[in-house]
């Protein structure tokens, strides 16, 4: 019988409602079931100072669930996964936060695993009902380019979690400023970049406060912006750390596929261009090309035939993903979009389209319902 201590899953359980789980004690006898009211803040407290256990197989089960969830419910699964980032960051929830950010990380890892092409596409093309800042967004969308990257780089699951933990929190000092930021049509003022250029020791100060004390993680946020050579901030170290370098180029990456008032979202294929140009050598940034590739899905292109078409899935030949037609060669908007060849030389892909150049609903639930297993 293997069994987690309370301790580790606290932040699951909260006080008048049923308990997700049962609780036993370290003899694995039963002492509250699963379903049953925890009355009170004290009860648990109560529990906690007892030493009462979880079974390991109970905490499995929501976790499996992700792996059997119907496909047109995924791109809800993942917008559930951002409002959780969201609840994890704030800072009366910093007791919990890397046993929160842990789990976290695992469901994201189970949410990958069903199809990386529906992540790709929800970081390209950003859920519109998502009910989080647009600095939570791009902390949650960091935390799962750090999963891709990190398979691809074959990194142990250990530090594969610690470098999602990382992304999602490099940016925990300066949340609020990236959200005025994202509104603000004026250039940034002195006083603001001198705070942009503090971040990462607030970000630092902040995971310190709640508790972390993982020096990997803790040194990659405080470098993030550093850069080997020392032209970085904020103390222009000559030596930067693999992770630090590494989730220096997701945040720049994030920055330019964001929206802001003064200025429109990055098409993918520009933004990697421009992090291969910073640093071309890099191990991340090659694994970051690689994953996304020429037309990532939630890339919005222009056929061969006139018709305007969104890539869903990538394939063997990088030139010929697979796409679902959005609107005709005239451009009326089709109330049910269809697939294209694309290896049809009449309905290759002949050019990639901006953000804004589309003005259309996109639904992931409907594209992605007949395409995920």
């Amino acid at each position: 019988m293997d069994l987690c201590p309370l301790e580790k899953v606290k932040h699951k359980v909260v006080p008048g409602t049923a308990l997700p789980f049962s609780l036993r004690d370290q003899s694995g006898r039963l002492l509250l079931a699963k379903g049953q009211l925890l009355s009170s803040a004290e009860q648990l407290e109560d529990l906690l100072e007892r030493g009462a256990w979880v079974l390991m197989d109970e905490l499995a089960g929501p976790r499996q669930a992700l792996f059997q969830a119907p496909a047109e419910l995924l791109p809800g699964l993942w917008r559930r996964t951002s409002e959780q980032l969201a609840r994890a960051l704030r800072p009366e929830a910093a007791a919990e936060l890397d046993s929160t950010l842990d789990s976290l990380a695992r469901d994201l890892a189970a949410l990958l695993s069903r199809s990386a092409d529906l992540a790709l596409f929800l970081i390209v093309q950003r859920d519109r009902s998502e009910h989080v800042t647009q600095a939570v967004g791009r902390a949650h969308h960091a935390g799962v380019c750090a999963l891709l990257i990190g398979q691809r780089m074959n990194w142990s699951q250990e530090r594969l979690l610690r470098f999602v933990k990382a992304a999602f929190t490099m940016n925990l000092g300066q949340m609020a400023l990236y959200d005025r930021f994202a509104n603000q049509r004026e250039p940034i003022t002195e006083a603001q970049r001198k705070l942009v250029r503090q971040h990462p020791d607030a970000s630092l100060a902040a995971l310190q406060r709640a508790g972390i004390t993982d020096t990997e993680w803790l040194n990659a946020v405080v470098q993030h912006h550093e850069r080997p050579g020392g032209s970085g901030y904020p103390k222009g170290l000559t030596e930067v750390s693999e992770m630090g370098v590494a989730l220096g180029l997701l945040d720049v990456f994030g920055a330019l596929l964001s929206t802001r008032a003064s200025r429109p979202s990055m098409p993918p294929n520009m933004a990697l261009k421009q992090l291969l140009q910073m640093d071309r050598n890099s191990p991340a940034a090659l694994a970051l090309v690689k994953e996304f590739g020429v037309f990532p899905p939630g890339t919005l292109v222009k056929l061969s035939s006139g018709e305007t078409a969104i890539v869903v899935l990538r394939s063997p030949d990088p030139q010929a993903p697979r796409v679902m037609v959005l609107s005709s060669r005239h451009g009326d908007i089709l109330p049910s979009p269809y697939p294209r060849d694309t290896t049809a030389a009449t309905h290759r892909v002949a050019g990639i389209l901006a953000g804004h150049e589309w003005r259309g609903a996109i639904s992931a639930s409907k594209l992605y319902a007949k395409l995920v297993a």
